[in-house]
């Protein structure tokens, strides 16, 4: 028998099970900070090393407690995922808050097109497109 008071799960916890966990541990993160540097020491986070590109390349072994690591996990599981995709050009954009006014997406991509010399086909398809693709995500 192991000398640890906890026993192992026998089914993982899902991605979806570690955010609900970390939800809760959002207000604690300072804590949880607190708790990392104790263990690897004060001098570890200096300002000209956290700033550096070797915080991220050198590898510092301390021990962690299984606890604290899923804490951790659980915790940058609720962080939001980094944008994903090319940005929109920015006459996409304006035709996108022209469009909350005018119903027509023909006038505002006409309108917009005027304005950017771009042709108003081009820009009515990559409305059109946004528009489709907002509908089914939500």
């Amino acid at each position: 028998m192991s000398r640890h008071s906890y026993r192992r799960r026998e089914k993982p916890l899902s991605t979806a099970e570690l955010r609900v966990i970390g939800m809760g541990h959002r207000p604690l993160a300072h804590k949880l900070a607190a708790q990392y540097r104790r263990l690897v020491g004060e001098d570890y986070f200096d300002r000209a090393f956290v700033q550096s590109e070797d915080f991220f390349t050198d590898r510092l072994y301390f021990p962690v407690s299984a606890r604290l690591l899923g804490s951790t996990v659980a915790l940058l599981l609720t962080l939001p995922r980094p944008g994903r995709g090319r940005p929109r050009k920015p006459s996409t954009e304006a035709a996108l808050k022209l469009a909350e006014e005018i119903k027509s997406v023909r006038k505002v991509a006409n309108i917009i097109a005027a304005t950017t010399g771009e042709p108003p086909d081009q820009i009515r398809s990559r409305l059109k497109g946004v528009k489709r693709r907002s509908k089914k995500s939500g």
